[in-house]
């Protein structure tokens, strides 16, 4: 039964209105709303020292590396679609990107209509 489920959730990944979405466009989704650069502490995805030990064991200075980045941030948008799928919720590309701007727990909180962040890089993931 795992192994179906983690089939399923790397095949389902998200679905929006029939379009599936790769976590690759959401990165690059948040790449562009995130205002961090490579070059500084966090890199371009803005990661926090904290949420960055919670999916890499690399070091905290290879968030400005961006395959470093973006390898975590794969781990992270996967633990984010586990525990909305286990709570029977569908993992949306707006719940996901919100999810990586509040936190799972303050994504959980947040609405469409207060959250400009989800729905920008929702946007963006979209249109490629």
């Amino acid at each position: 039964m795992l192994s179906v489920i983690a089939i399923c959730s790397v095949v389902v990944n998200f679905t929006i209105s029939d379009h599936l979405v790769s976590f690759d466009r959401l990165i690059s989704a948040i790449e562009q709303v995130e205002s961090g650069s490579w070059s500084k502490n966090g890199g371009k995805a803005n990661w926090k020292p904290n949420t960055w030990k919670q999916f890499s064991a690399e070091s905290y200075g290879m968030a400005q590396i961006p395959s470093k980045s973006r390898e975590a941030m794969i781990h992270a948008f996967t633990d984010y679609e586990r525990r909305y799928l286990a709570e029977g919720l569908n993992p949306t590309i707006w719940r996901l990107a919100t999810a990586w701007n509040l936190g799972y727990d303050g994504a959980k909180k947040a609405r469409r209509i207060n959250n400009d962040y989800g729905s920008r890089c929702e946007n963006l993931a979209k249109e490629k």
